[in-house]
């Protein structure tokens, strides 16, 4: 019995004025790029695997591929999916600290401004 691994090289790439980051998986004949947003064109898409593929990030064979059949078994596959973005936990602890110093500083300052309210009432 044969089996076949596939490797997989992963390459992030960020478009702010397009608000999408973009990650380029090659697995074997197919090449998967998933982006955030659906904000290109089919003109863009062709741009950006023809650069991908001049640059070396995917193999030569797949520069004129078109981007825009989901369901092929070879070729590029373009999806939009968000799900591979991931926090990392030291990110969220921090965050987590932030927010709690927040809280409690809120409740201090408002606090303070009840009791002196209730001071100056009495007085």
């Amino acid at each position: 019995m044969k089996t076949h691994t596939h490797l997989s090289r992963g390459f992030e790439f960020s478009f702010p004025a397009l608000d999408t980051l973009v990650l380029v998986e090659e697995r074997g004949d197919l090449v998967l790029i998933r982006a955030t947003r659906n904000s290109f064109s089919l003109a863009r898409k062709l741009a950006f695997v023809r650069h991908l593929a001049a640059e070396g990030f995917i193999s030569d064979e797949f520069r004129w591929s078109a981007p825009e059949n989901p369901d092929a078994e070879r070729g590029i596959r373009w999806v939009i999916d968000y799900t591979w973005l991931r926090y990392h936990p030291s990110f969220l602890a921090h965050s987590r600290r932030c927010l709690y110093r927040v809280i409690a500083g809120s409740v201090a300052a408002w606090l303070a401004m009840m009791g002196l309210l209730i001071w100056q009432s009495l007085g």
